[in-house]
């Protein structure tokens, strides 16, 4: 490993952590529960952010000096203890509870069913028949409605919602095995995007589990108030407008195409960082898409 590959995947960390607590942080001062002490913790998160941001830009400054661009053996070694350091820190988060997890909605939901979905049929890393792939897009048909036509449904309908979003990102997780590691030729940027959805793939997997021991638990009636408590930190029923909606999906299919013809960068890498984009700044769109209609 290089200086500026070990640089650059402790960047892509840094920055994914930086914004899975921008993310928990500003979900708990929504909800109200800006005071405890966790909270304060990760009002640190810009800090990380710019951290992760500082250590990329110099990894690109030096990419130009011969030195920086030299493998050297002991930093696969010490890359691992950072990364497991790194891993810690998300596992922490993850355990306390889910101030980890940006906080989305139907809409976003769709939109990355969609991108895994593509991914599926273009390279099936699954290794699965056709069959068991459109098995696999049924229940996104009723996200389809749900997204275009959004109707009030009970605190158990959306976290088989929830769920089936967190079984989608499993699949993701599926598909970035070995991805990096076997291509011909990876660029910074696709380590960058690399280690960015290992940290948040991390978390979200750690998420799906506990998700599946709280679903199960329901069938005790005194746990059902723990859904309940739980859900409006990870669904939001804020949509945008569908225009908006038809806009960024015809976006993110353009950037698909062009990526095929221009290889900007790995294909699998491309879906990673859509999927990034669309989870930390789809509600970003909603508030602002919301703020403007009211505003009129």
């Amino acid at each position: 490993m290089t200086i500026v590959e070990f640089i650059v995947l402790m960047a892509g960390g840094l920055t994914e952590l930086g914004l899975l607590y921008v993310s928990g942080y500003e979900t708990d001062k929504e909800q109200g529960e800006g005071d405890n002490w966790l909270t304060t913790t990760f009002s640190y998160a810009p800090a990380i952010l710019a951290g992760g941001l500082t250590l990329l830009g110099i990894a690109y400054l030096l990419s130009y000096l011969d030195f920086a661009n030299i493998r050297f053996s002991g930093l696969d070694e010490f890359s691992t203890i950072t990364i497991g350091v790194l891993f810690a820190a998300v596992l922490f988060g993850s355990v306390v509870g889910n101030y980890l997890l940006p906080r989305v909605n139907e809409q976003q939901m769709l939109l990355i069913h969609v991108l895994v979905g593509i991914n599926l049929f273009f390279s099936d890393r699954l290794g699965l028949p056709d069959w068991a792939l459109w098995l696999l897009l049924l229940p996104t048909l009723a996200l389809v409605y749900q997204a275009l036509w959004p109707k009030a449904f009970s605190i158990y309908v959306k976290a088989l919602y929830y769920l089936w979003y967190l079984v989608t990102l499993v699949a993701l997780a599926f598909q970035n095995r070995g991805e990096l590691f076997t291509a011909v030729e990876t660029s910074p940027l696709d380590m960058f995007i690399f280690m960015s959805i290992l940290v948040f793939l991390g978390v979200h997997i750690l998420a799906a589990l506990r998700f599946v021991l709280i679903i199960t638990s329901l069938i005790i009636p005194r746990n059902r108030p723990l859904l309940a408590h739980i859900m409006p930190h990870l669904v939001s029923d804020a949509q945008m407008p569908l225009l908006n909606l038809g806009l960024i999906l015809v976006v993110v299919l353009l950037l698909f195409g062009l990526n095929l013809f221009y290889e900007v960068v790995l294909d699998q890498m491309l879906i990673n960082a859509l999927v990034l984009g669309v989870s930390h700044f789809g509600m970003r769109a909603v508030s602002e898409s919301t703020n403007n209609t009211n505003g009129h």
